[in-house]
């Protein structure tokens, strides 16, 4: 009896030294996660939208997503077909009525951490309109959109009529290079009241900002969004090209995820 009560305790000591062990290791990795800067590429990318444009069909005014969203609309004399950064990319004139209707009212996350990627060529002659919307959700007439733009060489993101990140000259003299650029824009979570916004060119950190986290982006509003330049405004309308449209979304919730996997092996540990 002596014996079997000594076998008893000891692997019972074992266990509960593991199972603390466990939840201790938990609640490190988990403290890691939360406080780790966060970088360029979300810590967990989920590939939520994707327009290559690469259709060549003339045709069709389709423009797909290649990870199943809505179809968007080709409107206008937006050229297809011209070769691109990655297989073909399209071209925009600079004209008022030739752009691209995704069709869509929620291709960024009204609040939500997000990853937006895209490629431009911009023309060093006759580059354009001196403002140039890129990727917006804005029309002729309305205000407090938001908005990526290229102005007179520089790729600027504005929400809700302020400019929140800006290319930093220093580092790129001109987008209007005849080069491809990759322009990459970031929101993560900060802290508690606060988000982290960051603009990447051609993986070049060019500006990093915080705001609040009650910055909204106009997610599920009245417009779809659109490339190459808002409906009816001619001066604001985009020359050059694009290529290969992505936006990226964390998987959801992976802390919680890491918690429920420390938590079940806690308790595997703890029924032995």
């Amino acid at each position: 009896m002596f014996r079997q009560w000594t076998r008893h305790g000891e692997v019972s000591w074992r266990h509960q030294l593991l199972s603390r062990r466990t939840a201790a290791l938990g609640v490190i990795t988990l403290m890691m996660l939360w406080s780790a800067p966060q970088a360029h590429a979300d810590l967990w990318p989920v590939l939520d939208s994707h327009w290559t444009l690469d259709e060549t069909d003339s045709g069709s005014t389709d423009v797909y997503d290649a990870c199943g969203g809505v179809t968007g609309t080709r409107i206008g004399n937006v050229t297809i077909g011209v070769s691109g950064i990655d297989d073909t990319a399209y071209s925009f004139p600079g004209e008022q009525t030739s752009y691209v209707d995704l069709n869509r009212k929620d291709v960024l996350p009204a609040s939500d951490p997000f990853k937006l990627e895209l490629s431009i060529n911009k023309p060093s002659s006759s580059p354009g309109n001196g403002l140039q919307y890129i990727l917006s959700n804005q029309v002729a007439g309305e205000t407090g959109r938001t908005i990526l733009y290229e102005n007179g060489g520089r790729i600027i993101l504005s929400n809700a009529g302020t400019n929140i990140l800006f290319m930093d000259t220093s580092l790129l003299s001109t987008i209007r290079d005849d080069q491809w650029h990759t322009i990459t824009i970031t929101r993560q979570t900060y802290s508690d009241t606060l988000d982290l916004f960051e603009l990447y060119i051609d993986d070049t950190l060019h500006d990093s900002e915080t705001y609040s986290t009650s910055l909204l982006f106009e997610s599920g509003g009245t417009r779809n969004w659109q490339l190459g330049g808002p409906t009816g405004v001619s001066s604001r309308a985009y020359t050059g090209l694009i290529d290969d449209v992505r936006v990226y979304v964390p998987e959801p919730s992976s802390s919680v995820l890491l918690l429920g996997a420390v938590f079940l092996l806690w308790r595997r540990n703890r029924r032995r």
